[in-house]
């Protein structure tokens, strides 16, 4: 896995302070073009490149894969709405 080395202690630190709230924002639904606006990441690439190097992965898979909200047909089926 290609890694770049965050330069100090404190950039790594802020750095991880963004991604810690771009996270809350992406869980929360919010458009990942205006996540990185609101955490300061110049595009919505800026803040994919950097999220993938912190997380391992990019904001869409990590929203897949931490949302908590399950699809319709699974729902469906749980609660025995499906004949």
């Amino acid at each position: 896995m290609h890694s770049r080395r965050l330069p100090g202690c404190r950039l790594r630190w802020q750095l991880k302070l963004r991604i810690d709230k771009a996270k809350s924002l992406i869980l929360d639904g919010v458009a990942l073009a205006d996540v990185a606006a609101a955490t300061g990441f110049a595009s919505q690439s800026h803040l994919t490149r950097v999220f993938h190097d912190i997380t391992g992965a990019t904001p869409a898979e990590w929203r897949r894969i931490h949302r908590h909200d399950k699809p319709l047909a699974s729902f469906a089926s749980e609660k025995n709405w499906v004949s």
